[in-house]
């Protein structure tokens, strides 16, 4: 049994602040012995089509990628925004609040993170801020098991 979940808040850096241009926001999800939650596993699946289904409809929308790590049970994604404020508009959908009240709840969902980030044009990285969910540390896997946009590391 997983312990009770607390959403933990990343603030902007100071580059981030300031920031106006188009944005990238890296999400995933950390499942818990998903063979022991068929019903959650086909749960999430109809709520990551639907969440999906309203990101490409979205305007502002500029690129969607979707990577997992079998061996760490991570399921990520990546999407990239023409600016903060198309962004925002998602996080107003009903089905990306549907997904993440879920996950919160479920048992089948061990962590997750979603950060909003910009890089620069000298290659920079602004991180704009975003929130972790998990109950213990030790549920969050470390950075370097996640791509950046262009597929390199973390």
């Amino acid at each position: 049994m997983i312990a009770s979940k607390r959403m933990v808040r990343i603030p902007p850096d100071r580059a981030g602040e300031e920031w106006t241009g188009p944005v990238m926001v890296r999400g995933w999800l950390r499942v818990c012995q998903p063979w022991r939650h068929p019903f959650a596993v086909l749960t999430l699946l109809r709520k990551w089509i639907r969440l999906k289904r309203d990101v490409d409809r979205a305007s502002g929308l500029l690129f969607f990628e979707y990577w997992q790590r079998l061996d760490a049970l991570v399921f990520g994604m990546h999407v990239g925004w023409s600016d903060r404020e198309h962004l925002d508009h998602l996080y107003e959908c009903e089905s990306h609040r549907d997904i993440a009240t879920w996950a919160t709840a479920s048992p089948l969902i061990r962590a997750m993170k979603l950060e909003t980030m910009a890089i620069s044009g000298d290659g920079r990285i602004a991180h704009l801020g975003g929130f972790y969910i998990c109950a213990e540390e030790s549920d969050l896997p470390n950075d370097s098991l996640f791509p950046l946009s262009d597929g390199r590391r973390a």
